[in-house]
């Protein structure tokens, strides 16, 4: 930002020179530099610092940042808690499955979970799943996650459930019999109905990538 032309004597502080370039900026009211969907785009990295956002990257979308701004408060309301990871995960725009140890499909350890995380909308913009983003995802997970939990990340697609195809086929049969009468007539003989059913699944890109950490 461009520093004002400075109307303080020259003997001013430079105390008394930053407190003047910051009351003459032209800012938008407070109320909405408060607001993650009012603030203006160039400060709302000051805002994430204000709402004590644990994870930031400064080349985010603007809507992504204004997702994680405004999840701030509930994911600190209920960090330690697998609402907050799923939170979290989800102001970036990631479905999450979080398997405790208990839970059915669970290790049996005590204090551990898995973390599934489906990065379908980066694959579906051209993006791909790297060490970067599992890291990212997994950084996320250490600040929300309870301490004292081991936790695996696992990074992939989620594919939607496979058409099922019906095909159906009627086919009809004359048979020659012979009656009493006489005289050949032909009788048609019960339809049959035919249903084949297929199921055809097909992964186009999948990675996957663990990551744990030691107990605190």
């Amino acid at each position: 930002m461009p520093e004002l032309v400075s109307l303080l004597p020259p003997n001013s502080t430079g105390v008394e020179r930053a407190v003047e370039q910051a009351v003459r900026l032209d800012l938008p009211p407070l109320p909405s530099v408060w607001s993650p969907a009012l603030c203006p785009p160039e400060l709302l990295g000051h805002l994430a610092w204000g709402l004590s956002v644990d994870v930031w990257r400064d080349d985010w979308p603007v809507d992504v940042k204004r997702a994680v701004c405004a999840s701030s408060l509930t994911t600190h309301a209920l960090a330690g808690t697998p609402a907050a990871v799923r939170a979290s995960l989800g102001a970036l725009g990631f479905a999450t499955d979080l398997i405790e140890w208990f839970a059915p499909g669970g290790s049996g350890q005590p204090f551990t979970c898995r973390v599934d995380c489906y990065a379908d909308g980066v694959i579906g913009a051209g993006g791909t799943v790297d060490a970067a983003l599992v890291a990212l995802i997994s950084g996320i997970v250490s600040v929300t996650a309870p301490a004292r939990v081991h936790f695996t990340v696992r990074v992939g697609e989620c594919l939607s459930p496979a058409p099922i195809a019906l095909r159906a086929g009627v086919r009809e049969r004359a048979v020659e019999r012979a009656p009493i009468e006489p005289g050949a007539r032909t009788h048609a003989a019960p339809a049959a109905i035919a249903i084949r059913a297929a199921c055809r699944d097909r992964a186009i890109w999948r990675h996957t990538h663990d990551v744990q950490r030691a107990a605190a």
